[in-house]
């Protein structure tokens, strides 16, 4: 059986804010040993709706991210592995 690690680095104030969440299993080597112990690494991005697209279309451009797709936490939460949620942003100008 695989163990769920779970990390949401959203302050309270952005759990209301960055609604939209945009998801990846990263396959980077750097996360080879948990990806092997925890049975996968799921990398997600929280941002506001303005930034989604953005965000969605930077997430996608990274190699070692597949399955790039917008979710929810519901969903993040019956992923097996390790899940890990960034707050995502856009600079302007970026």
């Amino acid at each position: 059986m695989n163990i769920t690690m779970w990390k949401d680095d959203r302050s309270e104030e952005q759990m209301s804010t960055h609604t939209v969440i945009v998801a990846a299993r990263d396959t980077s080597s750097l996360y080879a040993d948990v990806t092997n112990r925890y049975g996968g690494n799921t990398a997600a991005w929280a941002c506001r709706p303005d930034d989604a697209d953005g965000v969605f279309d930077w997430v996608y451009s990274r190699s070692e991210m597949k399955r790039v797709r917008f979710t929810d936490v519901k969903n993040l939460e019956r992923i097996e592995g390790l899940v890990h949620i960034y707050v995502g942003r856009i600079n302007q100008g970026d």
